[in-house]
């Protein structure tokens, strides 16, 4: 295989997987990658990550080196299909994706975002402190705060029913002495007023007798 433009072509490099410079792949020149952009999400060769170091627009960028850069094209595409998933976008950036973090200002950025106004600051990269603060007591701590908060809700919600219970069984209760009290009421009156009537009947019937 011959050479294009001073950069040796190797067209199964790419196929196989191997990280191949990504920007010269576009150009049907497969060259090894020796760079990755974390930006960009980008492989790059010697002279593209020169060139990408030297542009305005992405001279602020991190770039790994080829012994801390993903090591495949494959693993790449599954590690940026998952963060797509989690990550959430840039107010100003819609297109990027929060991936940073600047404890100088207390803001979260975007690639763009470091690039334009934060390059000069000590950013962090936000899945990193994610995985530490998993890792601390801190967080160990907060969990350990969590189940003892859901175990206080736990009582509440039994003690609430057992209360709702309790109230619904006084009010049973009560209802059922109402109604024993209604009936034993109504049965006096009953009683009485049959008394009254007969009292009636026999007046009547004396004084009848008393006519004749």
């Amino acid at each position: 295989m011959g050479e294009v433009s001073g950069k040796k072509l190797q067209p199964d490099a790419f196929f196989l997987d191997t990280p191949s410079c990504q920007p010269c792949s576009r150009d049907e020149e497969f060259l090894t990658a020796e760079a990755f952009c974390t930006v960009c999400k980008e492989f790059l060769c010697s002279t593209c990550t020169s060139v990408h170091r030297k542009l305005k627009v992405s001279k602020g960028h991190t770039i790994q080196d080829k012994f801390s850069m993903p090591g495949s094209i494959t693993g790449l595409e599954n590690e940026m299909k998952h963060e797509d998933q989690d990550s959430q976008s840039c107010e100003k950036h819609p297109s990027e994706f929060i991936k940073y973090f600047c404890p100088e200002h207390q803001v979260c950025l975007c690639g763009h975002c470091l690039a334009l106004k934060h390059r000069n600051c000590e950013v962090e990269i936000i899945s990193e402190i994610s995985n530490d603060f998993k890792d601390s007591q801190e967080y160990e701590d907060i969990n350990a705060d969590i189940a003892q908060l859901l175990e206080g809700i736990d009582r509440c919600s039994i003690d609430a029913e057992r209360n709702i219970s309790v109230v619904q069984r006084l009010g049973e209760r009560e209802l059922s002495k109402l109604r024993s009290y209604r009936k034993e009421v109504n049965k006096k009156f009953a009683d009485r007023e049959k008394e009254l009537i007969d009292l009636i009947e026999i007046k009547r019937t004396a004084d009848e007798n008393l006519m004749r």
